[in-house]
């Protein structure tokens, strides 16, 4: 098979993030060629080269790679500071690190769900057990009581990292400080009322 690219010139890839010819956002589902021995489903053989978009309301859509509409937002796991600063819900996912709390762990999927609504690229890992934010693995903590689970403070260095190309720190200590200190120079970073301390 060939390698189906945007118009951009860049690689479509499967869990690419797009947008639209409506402006809406999507995912690539799976790029599909008919001379392809092995189509993910064999009702789709009318379909022609090129690759399929889940919307978000869950809308599949077929495009052409040389469509100029569809554009590409972020391939997952490769997302730069530009891309994410601009799809990034920077109040909603600030408020979601404040609901989430620096002392719980998270089952991976459903914080995959919270995680996505705020517009990050975030997907499970091949071990069922790990997330993948932005590109960067978060493996399941193991506390001394209870269930494994995703440490939000993982979460919030990754993306404080990504967005301002700097390792977190903080003078700080104690996991619940520590927190809320990344968590207002996050805010600070993005121009928004650093109100977490």
């Amino acid at each position: 098979m060939t390698t189906l690219r945007y118009t951009s010139g860049d690689e479509i890839r499967p869990g690419d993030k797009v947008e639209c010819p409506d402006g809406t956002q999507g995912e690539v589902v799976f790029t599909l060629d008919p001379g392809e021995a092995n189509l993910p489903n064999p009702q789709i053989e009318h379909l022609s080269r090129g690759f399929v978009v889940r919307k978000c309301d869950g809308t599949l859509i077929h495009y052409q790679p040389s469509d100029p509409s569809v554009r590409l937002l972020s391939h997952l796991g490769l997302m730069t500071s530009k891309t994410m600063n601009a799809t990034i819900k920077k109040v909603e996912f600030l408020q979601l690190l404040e609901d989430l709390g620096s002392h719980s762990l998270y089952y991976p999927e459903p914080l995959l769900k919270l995680l996505t609504d705020c517009g990050l690229s975030a997907g499970m890992a091949p071990d069922g057990q790990s997330i993948i934010l932005e590109g960067q693995v978060i493996t399941v903590s193991t506390p001394e009581r209870g269930e494994p689970g995703i440490s939000p403070l993982s979460v919030l260095c990754v993306v404080y990292e990504i967005a301002t190309g700097e390792k977190p720190d903080s003078q700080m200590t104690g996991r619940g400080f520590r927190y809320k200190d990344v968590m207002n120079k996050l805010a600070s970073y993005w121009g928004l009322d650093a109100k977490y301390l």
